[in-house]
């Protein structure tokens, strides 16, 4: 049901799925596609931080990807259609890896990119990629085709950061989950989607939201649950053409976004059981092709209509600001975290302008054919730009700030018992760290980079880091970070790192040891951890006189590799 209100709902009802924190991870930054960024952008483009000049041609500039210190980018000839991956430093621009060679037909957009991979559609055969981010190599293909188009569409993560994507042409299953580690289909939604070249799904929290419908068929909106794929609730049909060119976006509070082709532009609310609007208002002349609405730090939504930025105001629709500035009938917003509104027009410039988009800070007219490159805000507020031809240049807040906190992990996956290195990735320097590790022991830490968390229990836990430095404090919390599964057996050995336990079988004292430092781990028959020792050490003497006669896996952890071996325990 959808009933029109004049109030505004504040939503809590859906926890967190995914921080981006200093990451441009997707389409518009964020599973949102408000354009929102945790970071200061650059104030001024007096010097750039580097210069390429030997980039792989491009006919177009394509989308940003960043995560950590790397960024990707797509590289695209149309004579004859082509595209591959390039990877490069974030902090240098020196190239790290071009993606593999899988065809000379491939056309491979770059759609996403996180700590589990760099994602990729590829335009010719309509294959899902997931390539390592180390060295470009091929993690898994999907086997079945998506209907994507890779310069305006991105990848939606769930809380574990599996991703959801579109589904093949014709096929009934029209929106998929896919298992972040094997590509593997997890669920598949039936509603149709709206042809359109704009990306028509969102989310927030654990809710999943597609304007769906077709020429033929009624357009609604629908709430999907992430975790599941299941149809939560519709809305009415909304009145306005029998496709959908415009995209979807949602603010932080909830609010979601769109404009339906051909009729009004639309704030709606989920209420937990359908949907409200909020309020509805005509365009004066805004085109098909922007890219996405921003979203200020006031939760106020920013679009272009008829040439100009408008700020309208979240509460009733109306105006707050335009821009002076005309030429923006295309491309794509971005807000950072000092309320500067960054744009690309798509004809080769990129402005940066005040909240009250009265002022340019500064503005480039030297990147012809920035159609798809818009104004990503990565790492350290680095700004990368790119357009047609083969030069690639970055531009990098400079001045003191608050940490941005962000953080990566040793492994992601692992199984009872086992630990977990945490690296501090945080932007500006942070000199102090407070770190929480729910369901790891220990539970807390205050070191840069802490070592040996090890997880007893199984389950899905997050991982949270406040990062200081004299300039103030920030929170990260990462949901569903570290997934712990049940120990049940003995995987096989790594081959690079010899264990032995001597003697096997053995009634009182053995000699454990390996060639590298390792951690020790005793599991019983159920699986249980009986015996620890998180020191780094190559060898150590246990007594196991007290031990119950039976079976044991021992597991070996050392930095970079896992081994287990079976040890019996005699009467």
């Amino acid at each position: 049901m959808l009933k029109k209100t004049a109030i505004l709902i504040a939503l809590s009802l859906f926890f967190v799925v995914e921080v981006n924190a200093q990451n441009w991870s997707t389409h518009c930054g964020n599973n949102e596609r408000n354009g929102i960024s945790e970071l200061p952008g650059p104030k001024n483009i007096n010097t750039p931080l580097w210069t390429i000049g030997n980039a792989t041609p491009t006919g177009l500039g394509m989308n940003i990807y960043s995560f950590g210190d790397l960024f990707v980018t797509s590289r695209v000839d149309f004579s004859p259609y082509n595209a591959i991956i390039e990877c490069r430093n974030l902090m240098t621009g020196a190239l790290v890896w071009t993606s593999p060679n899988l065809g000379a037909a491939s056309i491979l957009f770059a759609i996403g990119f996180n700590e589990d991979a760099v994602y990729a559609h590829d335009y010719h055969s309509n294959l899902i990629y997931a390539l390592h981010a180390s060295d470009g190599s091929v993690k898994w293909v999907s086997d079945f085709e998506s209907y994507t188009f890779g310069p305006m569409d991105g990848v939606i993560f769930t809380c574990n950061r599996d991703i959801i994507i579109n589904g093949g042409v014709g096929s009934n299953e029209s929106t998929l989950c896919l298992n972040k580690e094997t590509g593997e289909i997890r669920w598949a939604n039936l509603n149709w989607f709206a042809v359109t070249p704009n990306e028509t799904k969102a989310a927030h929290g654990d809710r999943l939201y597609m304007i769906t419908g077709a020429i033929t068929q009624p357009i609604k909106l629908v709430a999907v649950d992430m975790e599941t794929g299941e149809n939560l609730y519709y809305s009415e049909s909304l009145p306005g053409d029998g496709d959908q060119e415009g995209p979807i976006a949602v603010s932080p509070d909830g609010t979601i976004y769109f404009r339906r082709d051909g009729g009004n532009l639309f704030a709606i609310a989920d209420n937990g059981s359908g949907f409200d609007i909020l309020w509805t208002r005509t365009p004066i002349n805004m085109g098909p092709f922007f890219m996405n609405y921003g979203i200020d730090p006031k939760g106020n939504l920013l679009l272009m209509d008829n040439g100009k930025i408008y700020r309208l105001n979240k509460s009733d629709g109306s105006p707050m600001d335009s821009s002076l500035v005309n030429t923006f009938n295309s491309g794509r917003i971005t807000v950072d975290s000092d309320s500067v509104v960054y744009v690309n027009n798509t004809e080769g410039d990129y402005y940066a302008l005040t909240y009250d988009l009265q002022t340019t800070l500064w503005s480039t007219l030297t990147m012809n054919g920035n159609y798809y490159a818009g104004p990503s805000i990565s790492k350290e507020g680095i700004m990368v730009m790119c357009g047609a031809g083969n030069s690639i240049k970055a531009y990098k807040y400079n001045g003191t700030h608050a940490p941005v906190a962000d953080f990566e992990a040793s492994r992601y996956h692992i199984y009872t018992g086992q630990s977990v290195a945490f690296h501090d990735k945080s932007s500006f320097s942070p000199s102090s760290w407070n770190w929480e590790f729910t369901g790891g022991n220990p539970p807390n830490s205050t070191d840069m980079h802490p070592m040996g968390i090890y997880y007893d229990e199984p389950g899905s836990y997050p991982v949270k880091l406040i990062a200081t430095n004299e300039s103030g404090t920030d929170t990260v919390t990462k949901m569903c970070y570290i997934e712990v599964e049940l120990y049940e057996g003995v995987e096989p050995h790594t081959p690079l790192v010899n264990t032995r336990i001597s003697p096997n079988p053995v009634r009182e004292f053995a000699v454990l040891s390996s060639d590298e430092a390792s951690e020790i781990s005793i599991f019983n028959s159920i699986g249980k951890v009986v015996y620890q020792d998180n020191k780094l050490n190559r060898e150590r003497r246990i007594d196991f006189s007290d031990f119950s006669p039976g079976i044991y896996i021992v597991r070996f952890s050392g930095e970079g590799f896992t081994r287990s071996e079976k040890l019996v325990v005699g009467n």
